[in-house]
């Protein structure tokens, strides 16, 4: 490699054959950059009579963003393009660590640059922290191949695989309108809410779509007095209740329940899953003997009221 100082103008930016990551926040860089200078030079490839970024996309876009004419790049005299993008890849591996749509954009491109299936799966794989396994790979190339919002809200939420599988079901139009209902939700209620629209889907033959056209959901979206957590909410209640009716019910009369008893906070109350049974788990923490006799006693006193027999009552 030899030191240069580069023009801008002569790097070709859509030209993203090496790129790894889809993060646009270069605020924190821009910052770093303004404050010490660029300390670490980008590595390009010349194509022509234009440079090809391999590594360092997000500093070379910082720079632009300060207005920088110049900066100082290493240009490497490598044209192997697999060679490259491993280069790109270790000092990647080295330096931050990856989310899941960097791993997916990783195992894609490099399948493109030739990279067979078992080799992906053997090395690329376990060095990347994912099972090494052919179906696994084959979800991941789907992830890569999602549309931008996809990616951009994998990156940023960092959601399980699980909730990842669930949400790459459904057609690219139906996940963009998912999206925002998803976005303040936490992993457990994303997974919920996707398998419930799933589920009503199949058996009641409702695109995404159609279902979140009717007038309930609507109401619900087109409120200006709800946030934006309380309209997903909403709508992964009522969802449930569209999924299971009776279940919905249930769990209507179980927090009812509760709440007439005004049920201590500091006390968990569950009742048994699907309220197929009809036993009830209570749970609290204490740090002492002083602490324990407390709970004990506000379960007591919740023991002498009537409406204690209702939480066996709501069962779907």
């Amino acid at each position: 490699m030899r030191h240069e100082e580069v023009p801008l103008r002569a790097i070709d930016f859509r030209d993203e054959r090496f790129r790894t990551s889809r993060d646009t926040d270069l605020e924190g860089l821009i910052w770093s950059i303004k404050k010490a200078g660029l300390i670490s030079p980008p590595v390009l490839c010349r194509r022509g009579r234009r440079y090809v970024l391999v590594t360092g996309w997000r500093r070379a876009l910082a720079c632009r963003a300060l207005g920088f004419r110049k900066i100082p790049v290493l240009v490497t005299e490598e044209t192997n393009e697999l060679r490259l993008f491993l280069m790109a890849l270790s000092e990647n591996l080295t330096t931050r660590e990856l989310g899941l749509a960097g791993k997916a954009t990783f195992l894609h491109k490099l399948g493109r640059f030739g990279v067979t299936t078992k080799t992906l799966v053997r090395e690329y794989m376990p060095r990347l922290g994912l099972p090494a396994t052919a179906d696994h790979l084959h979800w991941m190339f789907s992830l890569a191949g999602a549309d931008q919002a996809v990616l951009d809200y994998v990156s940023e939420k960092s959601p399980s695989p699980a909730v990842v599988k669930a949400l790459l079901r459904f057609p690219s139009a139906d996940r963009r309108r998912l999206l925002p209902l998803l976005r303040p939700l936490g992993q457990n209620k994303q997974k919920q809410v996707l398998e419930d629209l799933w589920e009503i889907g199949r058996r009641d033959e409702l695109p995404v779509r159609r279902l979140l056209r009717r007038k309930e959901f609507q109401r619900i979206l087109g409120s200006s007095r709800l946030s934006i957590l309380q309209k997903a909410e909403k709508i992964r209640q009522l969802l449930r209740k569209i999924r299971h009716p009776g279940l919905s019910e249930g769990e209507e009369t179980f927090r009812s329940t509760l709440r007439k008893m005004r049920w201590p906070r500091d006390i968990t109350v569950q009742p048994s899953p699907y309220f197929e049974e009809d036993n009830v788990t209570v749970s609290f923490r204490f740090r002492n003997r002083e602490e324990f006799q407390a709970a004990l006693d506000k379960l007591r006193d919740k023991a002498n009221r009537e409406e204690l027999d209702d939480l066996f009552r709501g069962k779907g």
